[in-house]
């Protein structure tokens, strides 16, 4: 619930201070009031775990590093149809076959 409302873990110990400042919630309360209160339920819809949320956005970055290098690719071998540098095309290509080669 923490993570959906943004909420930093490092400031978590100024939030929860109950024992010195007694009119303040417990943290796992006043987090489930907050969540209430923006979402207007008691729990998420979908809960997920820090190793999935971790896993897919890993996956969401290599994604978008292949289609970078395939773009830049494309476009480098366009431009050499055009008679550019040769040398730069080929260390794309080779960069891009590693690229390649460690998504399989």
């Amino acid at each position: 619930m923490a993570r959906e409302l943004g909420l930093n873990p490092r400031k978590f110990g100024s939030l929860a201070n109950e024992q010195q400042e007694p009119w303040k919630r417990p943290l796992a309360e006043f987090i489930a009031y907050c969540y209430c209160k923006r979402f207007g339920r008691t729990t998420p819809e979908n809960v997920q775990s820090l190793e999935d949320v971790v896993k897919r956005a890993e996956a969401r970055r290599s994604e978008r590093q292949a289609r970078k290098t395939n773009r830049a690719l494309l476009l480098t071998l366009h431009s050499a149809r055009r008679g550019h540098n040769l040398a730069r095309i080929s260390s794309l290509v080779r960069r891009a076959k590693g690229v390649f080669r460690d998504a399989e």
